[in-house]
Parts: structure tokens; sequence; C-alpha cells
């Protein structure tokens, strides 16, 4: 790792049309590698993986964090 590169971990839950809560078994992590040239960033990898754990509301969903590793 350097400053130029960050890794960002999130988890997200998918709301479905005609429902009003997230359904828990669509749950998924997501891991993103962005790249600073220059003064811009851009991602330059992004993976995407279902769990079995995670938010099991839009209530606890939005309690989650950012987490950003630099």
């Amino acid at each position: 790792m350097t400053e130029d590169v960050a890794v960002m971990v999130s988890v997200d839950g998918m709301v479905m049309a005609d429902h009003s809560d997230i359904e828990p078994e669509r749950n998924s992590i997501h891991t993103l590698v962005a790249v600073k040239r220059d003064t811009e960033w851009s991602f330059a990898a992004f993976q995407k993986s279902p769990i079995s754990a995670g938010p099991k509301s839009i209530e606890h969903l939005q309690s989650f964090e950012c987490i950003i590793f630099l």
C-alpha cells in the first residue's frame, strides 16, 4: 500500500421492487481498490460477493459505517 492506493470494503442490502425492506439473502460485500494518479482518484478493481451475514433491515444497514484503508 502507498498513499496513492485505497481499499474500501462495504456491505449492502437490497430492497426489491414491491418490497418495503431489504431481503437478507441478497446481502453482499464489496471490495474496491482506488488509485490516485496525479490529483485524480479512479477505481482500479471492484469485487462483489454474496454473504450470509449482514444487515437484516434498512435500519440495521444504515447503522453500518464506511471503512476505508489508506
